[in-house]
């Protein structure tokens, strides 16, 4: 009898060894090591310079290791990650202290992935979205869209969209966690430049499906990709709420005007191009309005800051 006591006295212990947590799992999205932007250009291992307009990915089927290896699944979590425009995601929260890795897949896992979009709620990651990460009945959901131009001078297009049962892959990346605002924080880094290793996109690929490029860039996801932040993670979270608009925007001449709220702090602002040169950059001073010029035609992307170095970004063009 003292035995059996002593049994459920340690299973009850047991029971109560990890403490609740809520659990975040944020990406650095990368491209050669620098953050990705709308005018980030990278160059591949075959020296094939690209820039990214369009990354979307699954993320399924995600287990936490944690205190000693144990092993906790994310139940009927699906991630919908927009490399363009990175957010936190709650994980919930979770039986854990000391994390050491987590597990995940790139892409919809059956019988999920050949389910109807239609019947998720509109918010959900796997309801229709457009442009649409659906490929149909039989094929399910496009694992990753990646998008882009490439060549000397970045004017040929290339797509990849990587689908197929067969080329859904596990993954575990070795981490810690920060905790941050009460939030153990799970921070992986993705370099993107990597994600195109040995995809040769000097004439431009086009590539629908679940053969050829498709498949290494998803065994690519699998390999080469993803590794360990520890916990640190630049997200919107950490990026300053400012107010602020640019007009005329498409610009005929390259003249722009910035103009930002009085509530805004911004403290000055840059302006670079497409391949991540900075052509033009002020301080706001004390005024709520500045004229700039960009002389030659193109994209580029703004960026404002403030005294804490926090910023917002806005997109130009100039025709």
């Amino acid at each position: 009898m003292k035995k059996q006591l002593l049994t459920l006295v340690l299973s009850a212990l047991a029971t109560f060894t990890f403490a609740q947590v809520n659990v975040k799992f944020g990406i650095n999205h990368l491209v050669n090591g620098e953050e990705l932007t709308e005018t980030a250009v990278g160059s591949n291992d075959l020296k094939n310079d690209f820039s990214i307009g369009r990354l979307q990915y699954y993320i399924s089927e995600i287990k936490i290791v944690h205190d000693g290896g144990t092993v906790t699944e994310v139940e009927d979590k699906y991630i919908l990650v927009n490399a363009l425009d990175p957010k936190l995601e709650d994980l919930g929260d979770l039986d854990v202290t000391t994390i050491e890795g987590i597990t995940f897949s790139i892409g919809v896992n059956e019988p999920v992935n050949k389910e109807d979009p239609a019947q998720w709620p509109a918010d959900h990651a796997l309801a229709p979205k457009f442009p649409s990460m659906h490929w149909g009945w039989t094929a399910g959901y496009r694992f990753v869209a990646l998008e882009g131009k490439t060549g000397a001078t970045l004017n040929t297009t290339y797509e990849i969209h990587a689908l197929g049962t067969k080329n859904y892959f596990s993954n575990t990346v070795e981490t810690e966690a920060k905790m941050v605002d009460g939030s153990l924080v799970i921070g992986l880094n993705a370099d993107y430049a990597n994600a195109l290793s040995n995809i040769d996109l000097s004439s431009g690929v086009i590539t629908h499906g679940d053969f050829g490029q498709a498949i290494d860039l998803l065994e690519n996801f699998r390999d080469q990709v993803f590794s360990s932040a520890d916990g640190v993670v630049s997200t919107p979270e950490t990026l300053a709420n400012l107010q602020f608009d640019t007009y005329p925007n498409p610009s005929t001449n390259g003249l722009f005007t910035l103009k930002t709220s009085t509530e805004s702090a911004v403290e000055r602002f840059e302006v670079m191009d497409i391949r991540g040169r900075k052509v033009y950059e002020a301080a706001m001073n004390s005024t709520s309005n500045v004229e700039f010029q960009v002389l030659q035609e193109g994209v580029y992307m703004l960026r404002v800051y403030d005294a804490q170095g926090r910023y917002g970004t806005r997109r130009l063009v100039v025709i």
